[in-house]
């Protein structure tokens, strides 16, 4: 099944961002792993049919690099290629992502998207060739930041406060409408109400960092998916989460036998 943004993105929170963009507003979509942010910020550029760059730093080994470039020896020469960032910052009225903002590493990294931020509209690159040193923004261009917050996310940054003032919030959940969601599937309503009665548990342990992982609206079609295919609700869920200890299964086998 085909998940569309309305399954699990409030029409309010839609309509803002949309605003938000339109009007110059840098953004910054809140909330767990799998609750759909940045296929809000994604789904938000196309409905407004501007060009669009995702910058990833949840998978970068050198956050700096994401924002500014990176060197490479050659020849014995040095040689600097910017960052798509960079590239993107210069494009008319490009929306673009920063996935997994709370990772983008120290101070010194976050500053550098203040003065793009601010009324400066300037990126300052620290690399020593000419013309490099300052890029500024294209008119139009807007930043939208995500970020999975709480004591869950190991390996994430606070976030400067100076910086999180320049962003518009959005906080977004896992959508009210996942019983629904489950229903289209085929799923009968006392299987929605177990499913949905393990998910809560599973996102409220892993929210104070008790459990490992978390389940996604996708997850929880997945599981409904299985459940319907005669395959039991352990495995359901199992097949679905990802862990490796014997702990986090036996709570799963738990929340099962206590959800009969």
């Amino acid at each position: 099944m085909h998940i569309e943004i309305d399954d699990f993105i409030e029409k309010n929170q839609q309509k803002l961002l949309l605003w938000a963009i339109e009007n110059g507003e840098h953004v910054l979509i809140t909330g767990p792993r799998g609750a759909g942010k940045t296929r809000l910020a994604e789904w938000a550029a196309r409905k407004l049919e501007r060009p669009i760059e995702v910058c990833h730093f949840g998978s970068a080994v050198d956050p700096e690099s994401v924002l500014q470039g990176s060197t490479r020896l050659e020849n014995g020469k040095t040689f600097f290629t910017r960052a798509r960032f960079v590239e993107a910052v210069t494009v008319p009225n490009s929306v673009i992502v920063l996935d997994e903002i709370n990772r983008a590493g120290d101070a010194k990294t976050q500053g550098m998207l203040m003065s793009a931020m601010d009324d400066q509209r300037r990126l300052y690159l620290e690399q020593e060739a000419p013309g490099r040193q300052v890029v500024d923004l294209a008119a139009g261009v807007v930043i939208i930041a995500t970020a999975n917050l709480g004591p869950a996310y190991c390996g994430t940054e606070a976030l400067d406060p100076a910086l999180l003032d320049r962003f518009m919030k959005i906080r977004i959940k896992y959508s009210d409408r996942e019983p629904e969601v489950l229903r289209s599937l085929g799923l009968g309503d006392r299987e929605i109400r177990r499913v949905m009665k393990i998910a809560v548990e599973i996102r409220s342990q892993h929210e104070c960092g008790a459990f490992p992982d978390t389940i996604s609206t996708r997850g929880l079609v997945r599981v409904a998916s299985v459940l319907i295919g005669g395959i039991g609700t352990y495995n359901a869920f199992t097949s679905t989460l990802g862990f490796w200890d014997p702990e986090s299964d036996a709570t799963v086998r738990t929340l099962c036998e206590l959800t009969r």
